[in-house]
């Protein structure tokens, strides 16, 4: 559609026509967005980084191609290289801001600890999704589950870097 009296989109249509940015990034990440709005919690770490690979890593892309480095500028055929490190930094920045807004989106009713990691450390995601209270004693039973399935999901972020 046309930008015409929106701000935002008229930018973004300037900046994508004078950096020949690639729809394929964009729409990947609107897409990814948009499957947040109505999906549930993720049933797996792979759910939650595919994920992260079409929003975080997405970004990273278009960030590469404004600075000069999308496929299209690579003479010498390396850009797999850097497609496959955008990959990794997106998911670990994802995974990363996943758990730095737990609080924020337990506060809506949701949660991005994957199902698996939850299950393989007998977390109860009705505890995370409760917040803290005076009643959840720091090293209580449900605290340790818990700081064991966050620092899980932390740990695969520090992977991929």
């Amino acid at each position: 559609g046309s930008p015409v009296g929106h701000p935002v989109a008229s930018f973004l249509v300037d900046v994508v026509h004078r950096h020949k940015l690639s729809r394929r990034w964009f729409d990947r990440c609107l897409e990814a967005r948009w499957r947040e709005l109505e999906e549930e919690q993720p049933l797996t770490v792979s759910e939650l980084e595919r994920t992260c690979d079409h929003t975080n890593a997405s970004l990273i892309l278009l960030t590469l191609e404004c600075l000069g480095f999308g496929p299209q500028d690579d003479p010498n055929g390396d850009y797999e290289g850097v497609d496959i490190a955008a990959q990794h930094l997106g998911r670990a920045v994802g995974i990363c801001n996943f758990l730095r807004g737990t609080a924020i989106h337990a506060s809506k009713g949701r949660l991005y600890i994957p199902v698996d990691i939850l299950r393989k450390h007998d977390a109860d995601p009705r505890y995370i999704m409760s917040g803290p209270s005076q009643k959840n004693e720091p090293g209580g039973q449900e605290n340790r589950r818990a700081a064991a399935a966050v620092k899980e999901l932390a740990t695969r972020a520090r992977d991929h870097l």
